[in-house]
């Protein structure tokens, strides 16, 4: 029923706007298609601790693309509070936090109340795998050294969530909904 409101009031979106803005009509139902689409495909979720501003467009852009909900967080007792507010299919701690709690703490919550979390787990750092193989050897292999890849982060993220088998039925099984009156622009945009 939701996803049906959502799609008339989109529809209705379109019709308030006079012809003679046709352009704009057109743009907002594509809007609104594309909230429709990822409000109702979106099922993991992906928490990302992380001091950095501008880390935060370069992966959750990517991530957003491969339709992840991304919630960010600058500090690590925010992170937690996100921890127990939701269900994540995976996180992202930057272990160095440079105010409140750093990742380390981030990550000893979840080894001790979310361990079944802890092998979808991705470190971001600028320490050295030594310092990290002292104080979590088991995340060695998910560590990302900066400068890192965001590319191969986002990639390893997606792999851990989503094996191989299932991303081809989810990609067989996407389908696009169109709501717009004019249909030239919808069959461009199907």
């Amino acid at each position: 029923w939701e996803m049906e409101s959502t799609m008339a009031s989109a529809a209705n979106i379109g019709r308030r706007w006079p012809r003679s803005g046709g352009f704009e009509r057109m743009e907002i139902a594509k809007l609104s298609t594309y909230h429709i689409l990822t409000d109702v495909v979106t099922q993991e979720r992906v928490l990302i601790l992380e001091d950095d501003r501008a880390a935060e467009l370069i992966l959750r852009i990517p991530l957003e693309r491969l339709r992840f909900a991304v919630d960010f967080v600058e500090e690590g007792y925010a992170a937690i509070e996100k921890l127990r507010a939701h269900e994540y299919s995976a996180a992202i701690l930057d272990l160095i936090i440079h105010r409140g709690l750093n990742g380390f703490g981030v990550l000893n919550f979840i080894e001790m109340e979310q361990p079944d979390l802890l092998d979808r787990v991705f470190l971001i750092t600028g320490m050295s795998e030594q310092t990290v193989m002292n104080t979590a050897p088991a995340l060695v292999s998910r560590l990302f050294r900066k400068p890192f890849s965001y590319r191969r982060l986002v990639a390893a993220v997606e792999a851990a969530v989503r094996p191989p088998a299932e991303r081809q039925e989810e990609l067989a099984q996407r389908r696009l909904l169109v709501v717009d009156d004019d249909r030239m622009s919808a069959e461009l945009v199907a």
